[in-house]
């Protein structure tokens, strides 16, 4: 005990963590994991060590000791003997037991699961299949389980690989796993056990690499973090006159944390590590050189080519951000609503690929650029903002929906701080089918409930009523996932977004990703830029389909209304086809004026027999202006049933200027890409017009000059004198 006291006063301070980096001085590793296994004892008050435990901090200061990682969890210690006695014993499957589990464990570090070992909770065995993840090399989830009977107790669990459910393209889900089932009250047994895996696993020094699952914030309490960024070096590399501190090299103004604050996590969702370690640099490597050869040969291709490279202090790739000519031009047109996704890790260097994504005219998903982020510290999110903001022109989104991460959150605030930030609700929607999977099994009409009050709820009032419902309807008001994500509904759900540009059209926004089918976790960055180009050509090819089928198709007319004839005109196909859903619906609503006879008046709409859920519209006629409590068209740009039935019934014969949103139109990509608000609706039916007229002969020009190469040449020959003229 004394030796121990000496060294621990000695060298310095240590980190509390299980997991070490390879280059870890091996007595900052045996001090740890003693320190850890008297902190883990009943009995570590005898010893007299929690001053040195509570003084614990994140670094070595070892010469040769390059320690650096992340706390998994902290406790607090008491320093009479009734330390551990006072404590409250935690009821979910995570990394707390009770004593009695511990002997379950048993006192081997090294047991494998086999077939007939014996716990006496389901606790035991996941916190033992846990530990056992954490040596192999792999993460894990709780995964199926049984119950005797529909409301009874579960009696058999599967604690799985956590890549037994990831079913992208080209992967295959893995079947590792154990199965415990209960014999009796205090008498888990493991009935079935699946070692091998059917992908690489790391190394156990490298464990933590592994990236969990996201899972909901609202979950967490007190989570702070601090990124080092001291070494940080930033060099922006563009060609163009708009390159993000171009030719400069800058050091990082990101606050400098030495060390990481404590994390308290909220009891029930302990189990779950929500702390990402983004201390630790990770680079490229031998595929830094063939990215910047790409990068250089595309901007010699194209001028309007753009990227920038984060790099360290060791002149190495750390981030990396890019974006193509295309990309920038159509965020001129249609960057006023942005969704950041982080999902995909397409190389074996567990790199995030991050793009920036948006809809177009068509409501297609098309890309605003994209990112590599080898450190996924609040710093680089900074760091990816800014430089993405430079490529477009420094003009922000209205709006931009990203997953649920702390340090994205932070960085948004910071880069964007006019522009809504909305949490992505499929991202609430897929975590929740694995927290509630006893609830889906158990009760096949819950998802379907969730879904529609999500996604169907048009006021709050509609969102509060039908979520408590569904509480009341299964039994889950007590259920803490569901607790929390109501909590934090003002960060995700849809309907408190709905004064904010986001467009969406349908209630399936965002649920499909750009990349979907292209990029997986086994592409390497060699195939990783083959997949890119592909991507991008597969979405060329699908908007210029949507550009002929809206050019030369007419629309079908339900109703004999001169605004459904002149929406046909300037809506593109799909946006018409909402237009018009909107406007048949108008013949089942009924508007009732209930205040105002001059100039502002406001009208009671509902729905035929069912008047109890009304809407109020207020118009003004002088303006023009019609606003309504749905707000259906600042979420997506689209009038809805209830301003078009109080237009059909004040003889308001076509759509005012103001509520034709040039970016759903089909010339929405003519001119500069600036919303032309105030504009006549007959010009622009004019101007749409003649648009079609030149688009049609334009494609005639095509038909006809490919055909051959001397037709081909002919043809460009004449659009070029053409263009000349103009």
């Amino acid at each position: 005990m004394k030796i121990l006291r000496f060294l621990l006063h000695r060298h310095s301070v240590f980190g509390l963590s299980l997991f070490f980096r390879d280059s870890s001085c091996r007595l900052c590793v045996l001090l740890t994991l003693t320190v850890i296994e008297l902190k883990q004892s009943p009995k570590s008050h005898q010893f007299g060590f929690h001053s040195h435990v509570l003084r614990l901090n994140f670094r070595c200061e070892g010469e040769d000791c390059s320690l650096n990682f992340a706390p998994t969890f902290t406790r607090d210690y008491q320093d009479s003997e009734n330390a551990g006695s006072d404590r409250t014993e935690q009821q979910d499957v995570g990394e707390n037991s009770s004593d009695r589990e511990e002997t379950a464990l048993g006192n081997d570090a090294s047991a494998k699961p086999s077939v007939g070992m014996e716990f006496e909770s389901e606790t035991a065995a996941k916190k033992f299949y846990d530990a056992y993840s954490r040596r192999i090399g792999f993460s894990t989830h709780a995964g199926q389980f049984s119950r005797s009977k529909p409301d009874g107790p579960i009696v058999s669990w599967d604690f799985a690989c956590s890549r037994e459910v990831f079913k992208r393209k080209n992967i295959e889900s893995c079947n590792a796993m154990i199965r415990v089932e209960r014999k009796d009250t205090d008498n888990w047994v493991v009935t079935k056990f699946a070692e091998e895996h059917n992908h690489s696993i790391v190394t156990p020094s490298k464990f933590h690499h592994l990236r969990p699952r996201r899972h909901f914030a609202g979950t967490m309490k007190n989570v702070t973090e601090s990124v080092d960024a001291r070494n940080d070096v930033h060099v922006s590399i563009d060609g163009s006159n708009v390159s993000y501190e171009p030719n400069k090299v800058m050091r990082s103004n990101s606050p400098v944390g030495p060390t990481h604050p404590v994390m308290t996590f909220n009891p029930v969702f302990s189990h779950f590590n929500y702390f990402r370690p983004g201390c630790q640099r990770r680079t490229l490597e031998r595929d830094a050189q063939n990215l910047l050869n790409y990068f250089r040969k595309m901007q010699a291709e194209n001028p309007g080519f753009f990227y920038a490279i984060q790099l360290d202090d060791d002149n190495r790739m750390t981030n990396v951000f890019w974006a193509d000519a295309r990309s920038r031009a159509a965020y001129t047109h249609f960057g006023d609503a942005v969704i950041f996704d982080t999902i995909y890790r397409p190389n074996h260097y567990q790199v995030p690929f991050a793009p920036f994504t948006g809809t177009n005219h068509h409501g297609q998903m098309i890309l605003f650029g994209c990112g590599l982020l080898l450190d996924e510290s609040e710093a680089s999110f900074t760091w990816l903002f800014r430089t993405w903001l430079s490529a477009m022109d420094g003009k922000p989104p209205v709006s931009i929906t990203t997953d649920q991460d702390r340090a994205i959150k932070v960085a948004v605030t910071q880069v964007f701080p006019q522009t809504r930030h909305c949490i992505c609700k499929w991202h609430i929607l897929r975590e929740g089918q694995e927290r509630l999977a006893h609830i889906y099994l158990a009760h096949p009409s819950f998802y379907g409930d969730l879904y529609s009050c999500i996604n169907f709820s048009e006021t709050i009032e509609d969102f509060e009523t039908s979520w408590s419902s569904i509480l009341d309807k299964y039994d889950v008001r007590k259920n803490e996932w569901l607790q929390a994500v109501y909590n934090a509904r003002k960060q995700w759900a849809p309907v408190y977004f709905r004064g904010t540009f986001f467009a969406a059209i349908s209630s399936n926004h965002g649920v499909s990703s750009f990349f979907d089918g292209y990029v997986n976790q086994q592409t390497t960055v060699p195939m990783f830029f083959k997949q890119y180009e592909r991507a991008l050509e597969h979405s060329l090819e699908k908007e210029i389909e949507a550009d002929y089928d809206t050019i030369c198709s007419t629309p079908v007319l339900k109703t004999p209304s001169p605004m459904e004839q002149q929406a046909a005109n300037i809506y593109t196909k799909k946006i018409f086809a909402k237009f018009q859903e909107e406007l048949v619906e108008t013949f089942v609503y009924t508007a009732n004026k209930i205040e105002g006879d001059g100039v502002v008046s406001k009208f009671r709409v509902a729905k035929y027999e069912h008047d109890h859920k009304a809407f109020i519209v207020t118009l003004d006629v002088s303006e023009m202006k019609a606003s309504c409590s749905c707000q259906m068209f600042e979420y997506s740009g689209v009038l809805c049933r209830h301003i078009l039935t109080v237009f059909t019934v004040t003889n308001v014969l076509t759509l005012p200027g103001r509520y034709i949103l040039k970016r759903w139109t089909r010339n929405a990509k003519s001119g500069s890409g600036l919303e032309e608000q105030n504009a006549d609706p007959h010009s622009i039916e004019t101007l749409t017009s003649r648009f079609n007229s030149l688009c049609r002969e334009a494609i005639k020009y095509a038909e006809e000059g490919a055909v051959a190469p001397e037709t081909y040449s002919a043809a460009l020959s004449a659009l070029s004198e053409s263009l000349k003229r103009i």
